[in-house]
């Protein structure tokens, strides 16, 4: 029993220790962000960037994007700033078949995309 409580205590600690170490940035912190400049090339932008990481990117089928908005996220020990888009398409996987209609989350910043995530996960973890 004595060991068990030990364990508990000792991991109550690290989790307070961990969680600790993150601070949200300040109102004027967060004034002073480069954003950089608005991408009014952002639909180009995304897709220069899904033709790198798609396996197939000649297949993809329907693709929209929404326009760029301002945001930043922090995901674990990085900050990506800059403009945000939400991209969604049909393409082919690694077995040549289509795999449904996939939604990603794009952060554009100074013409190149820093972050991209599962829109659903992006939702859920940063609530944009």
């Amino acid at each position: 029993m004595r060991k068990f409580s030990l364990s508990i205590i000792v991991c109550c600690i690290f989790a307070i220790l961990f969680s600790s170490c993150y601070m949200r940035p300040s109102p004027a912190e967060i004034a002073n962000f480069d954003y950089g400049e608005y991408p009014t090339n952002y639909e180009e932008i995304i897709k220069d960037y899904l033709n790198e990481i798609l396996v197939d990117p000649l297949s993809i089928k329907d693709l929209t994007i929404s326009s760029p908005r301002k945001k930043w996220i922090q995901f674990a020990s990085m900050r990506h700033v800059g403009y945000l888009c939400y991209g969604s398409f049909f393409a082919k996987n690694r077995m040549g078949g289509y795999t449904g209609k996939s939604e990603y989350a794009f952060i554009i910043n100074n013409g190149r995309v820093v972050f991209h995530e599962e829109a659903d996960f992006f939702r859920e973890t940063f609530g944009y």
